[in-house]
C-alpha cells in the first residue's frame, strides 16, 4: 500500500493522481519545513600584541560546528524532520583566522636604524608604517545532487549516492588541476530507479549525506603604507598606498556538485569575494 500523498512506491508513480491527498496540486507539494532543529558549537582563540617596538597586533582563531535541517525537506509527507536531511550549514566554516597589524618599519631618524641618515634620505625612505587585515577561511560543506529525476517523495531535489569517500589530496597539484577535479567524482552516482517500468520512474532517496564535500578555502589580505612628511610647523602632508590582494592569488569557487551535470566535480570560476590585485594612491594634508 502507498501513503496517501505526494509519494511514490512500487505499486503506484509519483505522477498518479489516484491515491494522492490533493489531486489538483503538482507533485512537489510540501517540499517546505519551518520547523527544525540545530546545533551549534564553537572554541575561539585570540593573541593580542599591544604597541612594543613598533608593532602591534592581534591574531584570533575559531573553530564552529553548525548542524541543523536542510531547509527542504526531502520527505515531508513521511516525516519532515528525519537525521537524512541533518548536517553540517554550508553558510558557516569549520575554521576561520583573523589577523591585523601596525609595523613601525625600523628605517628612519628614532628608528632601529638609519638614526643618522641625510634629511633628504630619510624623508623618502625613513618613518613608513605598514598595516594590513587578513582573513583565512576553509571551505564551505557541500552536499552532492542527482540533479534529474524526482525523489520518492516526488520533490525535483535528490541527492546522489556515495558509493566511496570521494576525498583526493591536491598536495602538490597546480591550482588549475586541482580545479580540473576537486574531488573524486567516481565516488557518486545516479540512486537507481524505483521502478523503471512506468512512465515517470522515481529514484530511490541518494545515500550522499548532507556535507561530504568541501569546498576551496578561502585566504584575502589588504595592506596599507603610510608615511607623514612635515610640511610647516602646523601643516603635515600623509602619504598613503594601499593595496588589496597583494599576493594576487586567484581563490577558486565551489566545484560542481550535480552528479549528472557535464562539468561534476570541476570548478569553472573564482570566488565572488576575490578581487585580483588593485593599487590605490592618496594624499591628504592636515594644518
Amino acid at each position: 500500500t502507498c501513503v496517501p500523498g505526494p509519494v511514490v512506491c512500487l505499486s503506484r508513480p509519483s505522477s498518479d493522481p489516484t491515491a494522492r491527498r490533493w489531486p489538483q496540486f503538482s507533485t512537489s507539494l510540501g517540499q517546505h519545513t519551518e520547523g527544525g532543529n540545530s546545533n551549534f558549537n564553537s572554541g575561539e582563540i585570540e593573541l593580542s600584541q599591544r604597541f612594543h617596538n613598533g608593532l602591534l597586533f592581534d591574531v584570533n582563531y575559531s573553530y564552529s560546528r553548525l548542524l541543523g535541517y536542510q531547509y527542504q525537506a526531502s520527505n515531508p509527507i513521511g516525516n519532515a524532520l528525519w537525521s537524512y536531511d541533518y548536517g553540517p550549514i554550508s553558510a558557516q566554516p569549520y575554521n576561520v583566522f583573523h589577523f591585523n597589524h601596525v609595523y613601525e618599519l625600523p628605517l628612519g631618524r628614532g628608528r632601529r636604524f638609519g638614526e643618522h641618515l641625510s634629511s633628504w634620505l630619510n624623508g623618502i625612505a625613513g618613518g613608513w608604517v605598514l598595516s594590513g587585515l587578513g582573513t583565512w577561511q576553509s571551505g564551505a560543506p557541500l552536499t552532492v545532487m542527482a540533479g534529474v529525476g524526482t525523489s520518492p517523495a516526488g520533490a525535483a531535489a535528490n541527492r546522489a549516492n556515495r558509493i566511496s569517500s570521494g576525498n583526493l589530496s591536491h598536495s602538490g597539484q597546480s591550482r588549475g588541476r586541482a580545479a580540473g577535479e576537486w574531488f573524486d567524482t567516481t565516488a557518486y552516482q545516479l540512486p537507481p530507479y524505483i521502478d523503471p517500468g512506468v512512465s515517470n520512474p522515481a529514484r530511490e532517496f541518494g545515500t550522499a549525506g548532507i556535507g561530504t564535500v568541501t569546498g576551496p578555502s578561502f585566504f584575502n589580505y589588504d595592506a596599507n603604507l603610510q608615511k607623514q612628511f612635515p610640511l610647516r610647523e602646523r601643516a603635515t602632508l600623509s602619504l598613503r598606498i594601499d593595496c588589496f590582494d597583494p599576493f594576487n592569488v586567484p581563490m577558486l569557487n565551489n566545484p560542481d556538485v550535480t552528479v549528472s551535470s557535464a562539468t561534476f566535480g570541476q570548478i569553472r570560476s573564482s570566488n565572488a569575494n576575490y578581487n585580483p590585485r588593485t593599487f590605490q594612491f592618496g594624499m591628504r594634508v592636515d594644518f
